[in-house]
């Protein structure tokens, strides 16, 4: 259902926003967000693509580097946990913004005409924050207008927003992506299955994962296949993955405000000195420091 609050605070910024639920694993979200001082809020797990037509805003990830919109901008931002960030809209001008949110985890079954999408993301969300950011081309800015603007009502809104974020889907992930998205070597279908398994695997070990060897052998795979395979399909090596894993982890816990720094550490299966080190050199602060 679409649900609109023009009185509504996110956990963002500041702002009239409404959402509108497209598929179990899609929301289309537009609204306008006023000048305001610097916040902390939390980018959602998942794939973000929209378009901010008009005004300025400055965002910085926690532990990444600071960014600034001015619109109208297109832009992409896929994030595989749920990370703090700091975000100010400046100038006189509210920005005005819609944009499509794909989260690939979200509980239900896409419908079939999805799954190809989903999958040919899934790649986006296997590392680090990433971000695509373009000049709002003018198909773009009208299907925002259109999706912000729509006089629809009742069953007649449903449809038309629902094409809208499709197309708004596929026009931004086209421009911002072009030819990058989906030239992923193809791999037979045996053998992503195990790779599947053996990712399956590593993330319920997180804190004492196998081997390469032992992993290979317990998927069925030789080494190079899966280690091959494995940087191909989720865009890390499984050595690589795991550590990423392990700090988003223990990022999440320290956010939460929950645990300590040596719970987080035990958690994820370091010793708090090199956990210390090797957090701060992935996030650029310290886990105390993050926990404060």
């Amino acid at each position: 259902m679409v649900s609109c609050n023009p009185n509504q605070q996110t956990d963002l910024i500041a702002v009239n926003e409404w959402r509108y639920d497209v598929a179990p694993a899609i929301t289309l979200l537009g609204g306008e967000a006023h000048q305001n001082e610097p916040q902390q809020g939390r980018i959602q797990r998942g794939i973000r693509i929209g378009v901010m037509l008009n005004g300025l805003l400055q965002t910085q990830a926690v532990g990444g580097v600071a960014r600034q919109m001015n619109g109208p901008r297109a832009f992409l931002l896929a994030s595989p946990a749920e990370w703090l960030t700091r975000f100010q809209v400046t100038g006189d001008t509210p920005i005005r913004y819609a944009s499509v949110h794909i989260d690939p985890e979200e509980s239900g079954t896409p419908a079939a005409q999805i799954e190809p999408l989903i999958a040919t993301l899934e790649p986006l969300l296997s590392g680090n924050v990433h971000v695509e950011s373009k000049p709002g081309i003018p198909c773009l800015c009208s299907l925002a207008n259109q999706v912000l603007t729509c006089p629809l009502h009742g069953p007649m809104r449903t449809l038309f927003l629902t094409g809208k974020a499709f197309e708004i889907a596929a026009v931004g992930l086209n421009y911002l992506l072009g030819s990058n998205l989906g030239s992923v070597p193809k791999i037979l279908s045996p053998d992503l299955k195990r790779l599947h398994d053996a990712r399956a695997i590593l993330l319920s070990r997180i804190d004492d994962p196998p081997s390469l060897p032992v992993l290979a052998r317990e998927v069925g795979m030789n080494i190079r296949k899966l280690s091959a395979g494995f940087k191909t399909q989720f865009g890390a090596t499984p050595f690589a993955f795991v550590h990423e894993q392990r700090m988003l982890a223990a990022y999440q816990m320290l956010t939460s405000g929950q645990f300590n720094v040596a719970q987080a550490a035990d958690h994820v299966g370091y010793g708090a000195p090199h956990f210390t080190t090797i957090f701060k050199k992935r996030f650029g602060l310290s886990p105390s420091q993050l926990r404060s």
